[in-house]
């Protein structure tokens, strides 16, 4: 894509908001709902969209994440069974094997045919102002046979792993706006996070249901001998210097995360290129409470200032 095409952008916006039937291939058979909490509390600190930082504290916060982006985790993750769900947070983070070798290459061709874009188009794709991610990546790219495909995959055990979680309602599928993106050297994707889709679906009666992702399912889809550096680094405390985790994964790998929440960034490869797809992962409808409210994108604290 050699320019902005302005029409092909709400074309794509009106796409990715189209109602979908009840019987869509991307929803998942329909579920129970699950039982209510015991606990309702999140793994998660609860994080604030509205603090105020001074530009003193802006500065003091960026020099913080930077320097210890450059620093080992509190812990690492790279090494995994392609038969087990591993726990990386305990009821806000899961790794297990998702895709083939041979999937991964479709799902990488498919994201670079449908055209892949930099930060210099960022601000025009529609993406917050002073966005400093540098990794290139698709924008709207509706790709309902990967959510047919994935979630067909997704283990019963997973998906009891996850309804047992905000907002506890069902599982019901994976939202086909998928992003998929090409790390090269010295790309990144600094702390943030994720922004959670919706999607409405028509029932029989004619009746709509809203879905929202409550979940980020993140698959690295490039074998980890062909790049270096590029971990998954989670900060499940929300701060840059204490408590985090670092996710290595090989190739056809998934992590999926908790968006509500969970701070986390995409470090620096050092050479190769790595190609990871995401999209959220949604849930029955429930009635927004305090502390229940959609994830909003944003930078994490003390990055937003660019």
């Amino acid at each position: 894509m050699s320019g902005f095409d302005g029409n092909e952008y709400l074309k794509r916006l009106a796409d990715r908001e189209c109602p979908v039937p009840y019987d869509s291939p991307i929803l998942l058979p329909p579920r129970p709902a699950p039982p209510a909490p015991l606990d309702s509390s999140s793994p998660l600190p609860r994080s604030s969209h509205f603090t105020v930082y001074s530009p003193e504290e802006k500065e003091l916060l960026t020099s913080l994440y930077y320097t210890n982006a450059a620093l080992p985790p509190s812990q690492r993750f790279s090494s995994f069974s392609p038969d087990s769900i591993t726990t990386i947070i305990p009821g806000a983070a899961w790794v297990l094997k998702l895709l083939t070798p041979e999937e991964c290459e479709y799902v990488k061709e498919s994201g670079e045919q449908f055209g892949l874009h930099g930060p210099k188009q960022a601000e025009a794709l529609g993406e917050p102002t002073g966005a400093r991610r540098t990794m290139k990546r698709t924008n709207d790219f509706m790709f309902p046979a990967m959510s047919t495909l994935v979630g067909g995959k997704l283990p019963e055990e997973l998906l009891d792993l996850v309804e047992a979680s905000s907002p506890h309602t069902s599982v019901r599928g994976l939202h086909p706006n998928w992003r998929v993106a090409k790390y090269e050297p010295g790309d990144a994707f600094p702390a943030h996070y994720d922004n959670s889709d919706t999607i409405t679906v028509i029932a029989k009666d004619g009746s709509k249901e809203k879905l929202t992702s409550s979940h980020t399912l993140l698959v690295y889809l490039s074998d980890r001998s062909s790049y270096g550096g590029g971990a998954t680094r989670l900060f499940p405390q929300g701060r840059y210097d204490k408590g985090v985790v670092d996710v290595e994964l090989p190739q056809g790998f998934a992590l999926l995360f908790q968006q509500k929440g969970m701070l986390h960034a995409g470090l620096a490869v050092e050479e190769g290129a790595k190609y990871i797809t995401q999209a959220g992962l949604l849930r029955g409808q429930y009635d927004v409470k305090p502390g229940m409210a959609p994830s909003i994108f944003r930078y994490g604290p003390g990055l937003d200032h660019y």
